[in-house]
C-alpha cells in the first residue's frame, strides 16, 4: 500500500471553513446566500479573537527585538500585541569595517572572517521584494544566512536588528544586504558578533507608579512596565543611558486577520475541526433557518473538540515547583 509520502502539504482554504460550517448547522451549499456567508465571515473573524483571549495559542508567539533609544521612556509594542512573556536586555560587540554601497545592496568588508550572530540596518528606500542577508569569503560566492520578508521591513528611517542564521560558524569576511531584481536604499548595516542577555522583571502598575524618578539614566537592571491598552506600550526603568543596547521580546500577538476566501487561515492544521465546529456554532445564535435541535447537537460538538484540541496546546516543557519549605522559629 502505498502513502501520498507528504506531510502538512494539504491545505485548507478559508471559504472550506465557511462552506463546512453552514452545512453541519444544516444548509446546504445550494441555500448559501451571499448574505450567510458574509455572516460567517463575520463570526470567524470574531472567533479569532476570542481564541486570543482563551489563552496562549502556541503558534502566535513570537520574537521582538527592539532597539533602546537614550533617554526614552516608553516604547511601543507592533500591532496585535496582547502581552509580553519574557523580556531580555541585550548588550552587543559590534565589528566594522569598509562599508559600499550599489543599487541592490549595501556590503560591508572586514579585515578577517567573523561569525555574525545578529544585524541591525537602517532603510531610507524599501525594497519591493524580500531581503536577504548574506555573507562571502571572497566577496565573489554569497551564501545567504537570513531572508527577511517585506512583511517584517522597519519603517522607513527606523533601526531595526534581526538574528542571523548559524550557516556561518566559521566566519566571514564579506557581509551584505541584498535584494535580488530590486533597489534599495541602505545608511547603514551594522553587524553583531557578541550578544550577553540579561533577564528583564515586569513591574506592577503599582511599583511603577511609586518611583519616584522615572526618568533616572543609567545601564538599566531593567524593569519594565507593560500598559495592555488599544496600541499596547512598555515603560523602562531605569531608562537607558545609550542607543547600542536593545530588548529582546517574546511577545504573544493576535491571530492574523481573516483575508480573502482564497487564503488559509493562519491556524495549525490540528485546531481546525474545533475552528469549523465553533464557527457553526456561532452561526446557530445567528441564523435562523438552524433547526433548534440540530444547534443543540452543534453546540455540544464545539464543546467537544475544543477541549480536545485545547488541551493538547503544550510545548511538553517540563515545569518545575520550588515549594521553600523551612522550619518555623517563634
Amino acid at each position: 500500500m502505498t502513502t501520498s509520502g507528504t506531510i502538512g502539504a494539504t491545505t485548507v482554504e478559508t471559504r472550506k471553513v465557511l462552506e463546512h460550517a453552514i452545512r453541519r448547522v444544516g444548509i446546504s451549499a445550494t441555500a448559501q446566500t451571499p448574505e450567510i456567508v458574509g455572516i460567517a465571515l463575520d463570526n470567524l473573524y470574531l472567533l479569532m479573537l476570542n481564541l486570543a483571549a482563551r489563552g496562549i495559542n502556541l503558534w502566535t508567539v513570537d520574537k521582538q527585538i527592539i532597539p533602546v533609544v537614550a533617554g526614552q521612556v516608553v516604547y511601543p509594542m507592533p500591532a496585535g500585541t496582547i502581552d509580553i512573556l519574557n523580556m531580555a536586555y541585550a548588550t552587543c560587540t559590534y565589528v566594522t569595517g569598509t562599508n559600499g554601497a550599489s543599487a541592490t545592496t549595501y556590503q560591508v568588508q572586514l579585515s578577517s572572517p567573523t561569525a555574525i550572530v545578529r544585524v541591525g540596518f537602517t532603510l531610507t528606500a524599501l525594497p519591493i521584494s524580500d531581503l536577504l542577508v548574506q555573507s562571502s569569503s571572497d566577496g565573489v560566492t554569497w551564501t545567504t544566512t537570513t531572508t527577511i520578508d517585506t512583511t517584517l521591513f522597519p519603517a522607513v528611517n527606523q533601526l531595526a536588528y534581526f538574528d542571523v542564521g548559524t550557516s556561518n560558524a566559521n566566519g566571514a569576511t564579506y557581509w551584505r544586504l541584498y535584494a535580488s531584481g530590486a533597489t534599495f536604499t541602505a545608511t547603514q548595516l551594522l553587524l553583531i558578533n557578541k550578544i550577553s542577555e540579561l533577564p528583564v522583571p515586569q513591574m506592577n502598575r503599582d511599583d511603577y507608579s511609586a518611583l519616584p524618578n522615572k526618568y533616572i539614566q543609567g545601564r538599566p537592571s531593567v524593569n519594565f512596565y507593560y500598559e495592555k491598552l488599544v496600541n499596547p506600550q512598555f515603560s523602562v526603568w531605569p531608562v537607558s543611558n545609550n542607543s547600542t543596547d536593545m530588548l529582546v521580546i517574546w511577545r504573544y500577538r493576535q491571530i492574523q486577520d481573516i483575508g480573502n476566501l482564497s487564503e488559509t487561515m493562519e491556524i495549525p492544521a490540528r485546531w481546525y475541526e474545533a475552528i469549523i465546529w465553533q464557527l457553526a456554532a456561532r452561526l446557530c445564535y445567528e441564523l435562523p433557518q438552524v433547526d433548534a435541535a440540530k444547534a443543540q447537537r452543534v453546540m455540544g460538538e464545539a464543546d467537544k473538540w475544543l477541549s480536545v484540541t485545547e488541551g493538547g496546546e503544550t510545548d511538553g516543557s517540563p515545569i518545575y515547583f520550588t515549594p521553600g519549605i523551612g522550619v518555623y522559629n517563634r
